[in-house]
């Protein structure tokens, strides 16, 4: 669905086509609220639309490890969910790098050991991505695989999101905005229909 035709099928659940009750903003901020919250629940592998590539560029020299540590905040694009969102770090040209817990750091807890840049290990912690051990090469091109939040709903746009997930966005918008017009009772009902719907689809992973 196109977000007009999203704002379309929110009216009618509303029983508003002529707007009266809710803004077209206030549509329109319920299903970025639903958007947001939706992520959030359904399982990764029907979010594949948001898998995002920022591959290095020679022109631009990004993105590296500079020092063995790359920001988040650097990707091209908001990152979904912090940490969670890296799917894949990769040396630029060479081979995958190996991401490991928090606990398992302490097993290259060394002054005296330096990362093998060959077969790099690595950490996503505090919003950045951390070579262990630390390593005293200054510059790593990377090539970084993630998901990005979706594009914000607008007017006149589409969704970024799986087809098969507008319809739990709309049920999300319905529940929000009967919420803010203290319809709780309908609210509530809106929002376990998607509920279980969730529930159901993340039980086939």
């Amino acid at each position: 669905m196109t977000v007009d035709q999203m704002l379309n099928e929110l009216a009618q659940r509303l029983e508003d086509t002529n707007a009266n009750e809710f803004s077209s903003q206030m549509k329109l901020d319920a299903l970025n609220n639903g958007q947001d919250r939706l992520v959030t629940m359904v399982d990764n592998q029907y979010l594949t639309e948001l898998e995002t590539l920022d591959q290095y560029n020679d022109e631009s020299c990004t993105p590296i490890l500079w020092k063995g540590v790359f920001n988040l905040s650097d990707l091209t694009q908001p990152i979904l969910n912090g940490s969670i969102g890296v799917m894949a770090v990769k040396i630029h040209g060479g081979k995958y790098m190996n991401r490991i817990d928090l606990s398992g750091v302490k097993e290259f807890d060394s002054t005296m050991v330096e990362a093998d840049i060959s077969d790099p290990y690595y950490i996503v912690f505090s919003d950045k991505i951390e070579v262990i051990p630390a390593t005293t090469v200054f510059t790593i091109p990377i090539d970084v695989y993630y998901q990005k939040k979706p594009t914000a709903l607008a007017s006149g746009g589409n969704c970024d999101l799986n087809a098969g997930l507008h319809h739990l966005v709309i049920g999300l918008a319905e529940s929000y905005c009967w919420s803010n017009s203290e319809e709780q009772a309908r609210s509530l009902g809106a929002e376990k229909v998607v509920f279980d719907q969730i529930a159901v689809i993340n039980s086939k992973n």
